[in-house]
C-alpha cells in the first residue's frame, strides 16, 4: 500500500432467509461485495475502499439476478468513473461535480442491471473511500452509517413507503436518482455498516453502535467470526424470515499499525480461544508465536523455491528432450534420476508445513476444551435473575431477567476487553397463558 492510504479491513456475509413469495426461485435475493476484504486484503486500483450491497425487491421475478448484477456493475463502474477523469481535472472538481461523477457511475449500473435482469428490481448502497474521503450513494432502504468516537450516523437515506420501496436499480423506468453524500472525511478509528434490512429488522440502531465500538477496538479478524456466528443464531428464531447481509470496513488506529509492523508476519488466521485460568506469561506466548511463524515462513520459502527450481527443471529438460529425440538420443530414465533430487525437496518442505498444521490442529483441540473462566464485571443496574452464563469463543455471554420479570437480557463480553459490554439483546418474556371462555 503506498505512503498516505488508509490501511482499510473489511468482511462482508450475506445469507439467505426464507421471505421469497411462493412460486419464486429460492436462495438468496441479497448481494454483496467489498474490496479489501479478510480474503483478499489488497485494496482496489485508486481507492482505499469499495463496497457495495444490494437487496432484490422480492415482488419482481428476477430480485436476486438484479442485486447480483447490481454489486458487480456498481463496484466496476465506480472505479471506471474516477479513472476516466485526468488527474490534474479531478483534483479541480468541486463536490457538485463529484455528485455528478458518483450518480453517473449509478446510472451506467442501472443500465447494466437493466440488461441482465430486465424483470428485476434492487436496492442499492455504495460506499467508496478515495484519497481520505468517503463517497455514498444510496437508493431504497439498504443503509450506510459511519461510527466515529462513540456516535452512530446514518449516511444514506431511506427510499420507501407503506407501500414499499420508492427508489430503486433495474426495472423499465426513468434513470434512477440516488442520494449522494460526497467529500465525508474518514480517519483512523472509523467503522463504517453498510447493510440490507435484514440487519436492522436483527439489531436496533444502539445495538449496532455498541457492536461497531466493541469492532473499532479489535483487528476484525479476531471479531468477526463471533459477528457472522451471532448474525446467523438470530436468523435461526422462528419469526425471522429475510434475507441478511453486512458489510464491515474499519480503519485501524495508528498505535494498532505500528505494533502489527512490529509483530512477525504470518498469514495463518488467528484463532479464537477462551482465557484460560492460568494464563500463559505474554512474553513466553509471543516468543512461541514467533518462533512458530519462523518455522511456517522458511517452510513456505523453501517449498516455494522447490517449485520455482522444479519449473525450470522442467522447462529445461523438456528442451533438452526434444533435442535428444530428434537425434535419436533420449533417455527416459535420465529424466527420472534428474528430478529425483527435486521431488525430494519438495517432500521435505511439504513434511514441514504438514507438521506445523498439525501442531496447531493439536493446539486447536486442546483449546476447544472446556476451562475454568472468571471475568470480573461489574453487573447492570437492572439485573434480576441470572438465567444462563457461558464462554463462546472470546465472548462471555450473560443471560438475566429484570427484577420485575418483565424483560430477559443477554449481555455479550469481550473476555480480551475490560469488562464492557459490545452488544444487547432486549425480548420481553412471553406472558402467562390465559384461560379462553368459549
Amino acid at each position: 500500500m503506498s505512503k498516505g492510504r488508509l490501511a482499510i479491513e473489511a468482511a462482508a456475509l450475506s445469507l439467505a432467509g426464507n421471505a421469497h413469495p411462493a412460486g419464486t426461485p429460492g436462495g438468496n435475493w441479497d448481494a454483496a461485495t467489498c474490496l479489501p476484504s479478510l480474503e483478499s486484503p489488497e485494496p482496489p486500483a485508486g481507492f482505499d475502499l469499495i463496497a457495495v450491497v444490494a437487496d432484490g425487491v422480492s415482488s419482481t421475478a428476477q430480485g436476486g439476478k438484479a442485486s447480483r448484477a447490481a454489486v458487480r456493475a456498481a463496484a466496476r463502474w465506480v472505479q471506471k468513473a474516477f479513472a476516466d477523469v485526468p488527474p490534474e481535472r479531478l483534483r479541480g472538481y468541486r463536490d457538485r461535480d463529484l455528485d455528478d461523477l458518483l450518480a453517473n457511475a449509478v446510472r451506467r449500473t442501472h443500465d447494466a442491471v437493466v440488461q441482465q435482469a430486465p424483470d428485476g428490481h434492487t436496492t442499492l448502497a455504495l460506499a467508496c473511500v478515495r484519497d481520505g474521503r468517503l463517497f455514498c450513494a444510496n437508493l431504497g432502504d439498504s443503509r450506510i452509517y459511519q461510527w466515529r468516537e462513540g456516535t452512530l450516523r446514518q449516511l444514506s437515506e431511506d427510499h420507501h413507503s407503506a407501500n414499499g420501496i420508492t427508489r430503486w436499480v433495474g426495472g423499465a423506468h426513468a434513470e434512477p436518482a440516488p442520494a449522494v453524500r460526497v467529500g465525508e472525511p474518514i480517519r483512523e478509528g472509523d467503522v463504517l455498516i453498510l447493510c440490507t434490512d435484514g440487519i436492522n429488522a436483527l439489531y436496533g440502531d444502539e445495538e449496532l453502535a455498541q457492536l461497531a465500538e466493541w469492532v473499532s477496538r479489535h483487528p476484525l479478524a479476531e471479531t468477526w467470526p463471533q459477528l457472522a456466528a451471532d448474525v446467523e443464531a438470530r436468523m435461526r428464531a422462528p419469526a425471522y424470515v429475510d434475507d441478511t447481509t453486512l458489510v464491515l470496513p474499519r480503519v485501524p488506529a495508528a498505535t494498532e499499525e505500528k505494533q502489527r509492523e512490529k509483530a512477525p508476519e504470518t498469514k495463518a488466521r488467528p484463532r479464537a480461544v477462551a482465557a484460560p485460568a492460568a494464563p500463559q506469561a505474554e512474553g513466553e506466548r509471543v516468543m512461541t508465536e514467533t518462533r512458530e511463524a519462523e518455522r511456517l515462513g522458511a517452510a513456505i520459502e523453501e517449498l516455494t523455491a522447490a517449485v520455482r527450481l522444479l519449473r525450470t527443471h522442467l522447462a529445461t529438460e523438456r528442451e533438452e528432450s526434444g533435442a535428444r529425440r530428434r537425434s535419436g538420443s533420449f533417455r527416459p530414465e535420465r529424466l527420472v534420476f534428474s528430478l529425483a533430487p527435486l521431488v525430494l525437496l519438495l517432500g521435505v518442505a511439504l513434511g514441514l508445513i504438514g507438521g506445523h498444521l498439525y501442531q496447531q490442529r493439536g493446539a486447536a483441540q486442546a483449546a476447544a476444551k472446556p476451562r475454568a473462566f472468571s471475568l470480573n464485571i461489574k453487573p447492570p443496574d437492572d439485573l434480576g435473575t441470572i438465567l444462563a452464563e457461558r464462554v463462546e469463543g472470546e465472548v462471555y455471554h450473560l443471560t438475566y431477567t429484570t427484577p420485575d420479570g418483565s424483560k430477559r437480557k443477554t449481555l455479550l463480553y469481550h473476555t480480551r476487553g475490560n469488562g464492557e459490554p459490545y452488544g444487547k439483546v432486549v425480548v420481553p418474556l412471553p406472558a402467562a397463558p390465559t384461560e379462553v371462555k368459549r
